[in-house]
């Protein structure tokens, strides 16, 4: 998991940008957040908890070359024993950049031929206009656009015969020239290959330097492919229990995360904010580590209801001053004083 300031830094991104039009904004696609407690920190938190910005996507048109049914897709690959490159794009709506790029790079013979060899090609359109799309093709597509973090269009997406990501590309710069796109390809298939050695590797060690190859796959793998290592990322407070490779409050936190999910999903909502208050009790953990550990309590607090202001509050500011200088100090404080000065339900309904 990056480390906060990052986070926090990507998230105001996010706010910057949700008015362009080749992206959508969360608050649009969210509902039902409890009051602006949770409206404000929901915010700042949206890119640490990897709500991002998910898209609700319909099958493109036909054409010879891309496939539109994902299903279909996935059973010409296991067959043709193929990996698949996916393709969400916005023909409709972000600025003629889908529409131009498939115009002059995407269906054209050349790069058909050349990536038609090696992948199965997918294209999944996000329209404009969602009437006349059966409600159960907009939760499936919708539910493969969150699947693999879809921010934006155009979007590639390279995955296994299976279905598992391990390459993303948004860079349009690099999809406008079909050689510069396969040269990014080429990368990300020569990083695959690399984990796949990284594998060997840890099947065969112990202690330290098994927690290092870990750690090393890790960073080598897409970020929607991470969730698949989460059995060796709970081998390593075990394996490291003094953090001597210096990664231990990494993978604890990045735990803290996927573990919130499932107690959030079977309505466990305090179990879901001791993931990260647990933590702050951890002394191996750096203060910026706590730091994030501790907004992160603040944030769940505010959107199961298990917290007050006064807690949330309290939450805060231990995160501000476990690392006051750092990078995300600065936004953490900004979001304790809009929450100090505002309003509580009660006082708002005096």
């Amino acid at each position: 998991m990056d480390e906060m300031n990052q986070d926090v830094n990507e998230t105001q991104e996010q706010v910057n940008v949700s008015s362009e039009e080749n992206t959508v904004s969360a608050e649009t696609k969210s509902k039902g957040k409890k009051g602006i407690l949770i409206a404000v920190i929901s915010v700042l938190a949206a890119a640490v908890i990897g709500c991002g910005i998910w898209f609700l996507v319909t099958n493109a048109t036909a054409t010879k070359s891309w496939i539109n049914d994902f299903e279909a897709a996935k059973a010409a690959a296991e067959k043709g024993r193929k990996n698949i490159m996916l393709l969400f794009s916005g023909d409709e709506w972000d600025n003629n950049t889908s529409k131009n790029l498939k115009e002059s790079v995407f269906n054209k013979d050349a790069f058909i031929k050349r990536a038609g060899k090696r992948f199965v090609l997918v294209n999944l359109d996000i329209p404009l206009d969602e009437n006349g799309v059966s409600e159960e093709d907009i939760e499936r597509l919708y539910i493969l656009a969150a699947t693999y973090a879809v921010e934006r269009t155009p979007t590639l997406v390279l995955l296994d015969k299976e279905g598992s990501s391990y390459g993303t590309i948004t860079d349009t710069q690099v999809m406008e020239s079909t050689d510069e796109l396969f040269k990014t390809v080429d990368s990300i298939e020569n990083n695959k290959k690399k984990i796949a050695s990284l594998t060997k590797k840890i099947a065969v060690s112990k202690g330290i330097q098994k927690v290092k190859y870990i750690d090393e796959m890790f960073e080598a793998t897409d970020i929607n492919g991470r969730e698949s290592m989460i059995d060796y990322i709970r081998e390593i407070p075990e394996l490291d229990p003094s953090n001597k490779t210096g990664v231990l409050g990494k993978y604890l936190l990045y735990l803290a995360y996927f573990d919130v999910a499932s107690f959030l999903q079977s309505n466990q909502p305090q179990e879901a904010v001791n993931c990260f208050l647990n933590l702050t009790k951890i002394e191996t953990l750096t203060a910026e580590e706590k730091q994030q550990a501790y907004y992160m309590s603040a944030y769940l607090s505010a959107y199961t209801g298990q917290g007050s202001k006064e807690l949330i509050l309290d939450y805060l500011k231990k995160a501000i001053d476990m690392a006051p200088e750092s990078e995300a100090a600065d936004s953490i404080r900004q979001t304790y004083n809009y929450i100090d000065q505002a309003p509580t339900n009660d006082e708002v309904g005096q």
